[in-house]
């Protein structure tokens, strides 16, 4: 696996986490487990995040100018996404504004990770970098995360089995 595919299928999982926690928060009934999915995608997004900065925005600061911008970018942009989402998690589904933040995180979301990663930096440093490079910073960037995992997971308040 390159880094390319597992930032996209991460990406997926996270866009499936959004779309399943829209239908729970919207009724009542099932403020627990909108609740849990919530804590579940804030978990995830923060892995995966942290791994991201940590390894691949590291790796895209020797490369050309655009990714170099990117890699400096990025981390303010999780700031953003990471503010918004850590709403979620004081808030309870069935608030006249959950649905509104999860509409807002989704969009910065999807500005970030589809928009600019997907669409615009990831065709660039598939070019940029060897099939050895791009297999070599997924397995990097796959050690971080479970690296990080426990930690990130008891701050967002799930146990690190659940997620």
């Amino acid at each position: 696996m390159t880094i390319v595919d597992l930032i996209k299928r991460e990406h997926d999982e996270m866009a499936d986490l959004f779309d399943h926690l829209v239908v729970l928060a919207r009724d009542d009934r099932h403020a627990a487990e909108a609740a849990r999915i919530a804590a579940r995608l804030v978990g995830l997004v923060r892995v995966h995040s942290r791994a991201e900065e940590r390894v691949f925005y590291e790796a895209l600061r020797t490369q050309t100018a655009p990714l170099r911008a990117f890699a400096l970018a990025g981390p303010h942009e999780h700031e953003n996404l990471d503010t918004t989402l850590d709403k979620l998690l004081v808030r309870r589904p069935g608030d006249d504004d959950y649905l509104v933040i999860i509409r807002v995180a989704r969009d910065l979301f999807d500005m970030h990770a589809r928009d600019e990663e997907e669409a615009e930096v990831l065709p660039l440093v598939a070019a940029a970098l060897t099939p050895d490079e791009l297999t070599a910073l997924a397995s990097d960037m796959v050690a971080e995360e479970a690296r990080i995992r426990p930690h990130i997971l008891r701050l967002v308040g799930m146990p690190a089995r659940a997620a």
